[in-house]
């Protein structure tokens, strides 16, 4: 599957969005392919749709929502002690974690093949 192609499944919202092939060209400069190897393009979706999801739905704002109310519309932001990083802002961001933990050096058992993997 492509980025675009699984951006509309996990986030349509931004598959439909006039700048998505923007997001996905971004994400992609900061994807590397022979890490994820097989699961690049899903690296490249998730990179993309959190980097949508914090400019375009929270607005660039920083922390996590700690107090949202619904009578008069007021939301409060914080918790950036608690951030080790920006990927810990939106579902996406922990999908690509995930991902992470389970790719490239990190996903390797042996240490020949990590040797193997870091000579490459």
């Amino acid at each position: 599957m492509t980025p675009l192609q699984i951006l509309t499944v996990i986030y349509n919202k931004l598959s439909l969005d006039a700048n998505v092939q923007s997001y996905i060209d971004l994400a992609t400069m900061q994807t590397s392919q022979k890490f994820y190897g097989v699961n690049y393009s899903l690296a490249i979706a998730l990179m993309a749709a959190h980097t949508y999801y914090l400019t375009a739905e929270r607005g660039g704002k920083a922390g996590v929502v700690s107090y949202q109310g619904a009578g008069r519309l007021y939301e409060s932001t914080g918790g950036l002690g608690v951030i080790r990083n920006d990927l810990e802002l939106s579902n996406f961001g922990m999908q690509l974690k995930r991902l992470r933990q389970s790719s490239g050096v990190g996903a390797l058992t042996t240490a020949e093949n990590i040797y193997t993997a870091l000579l490459s």
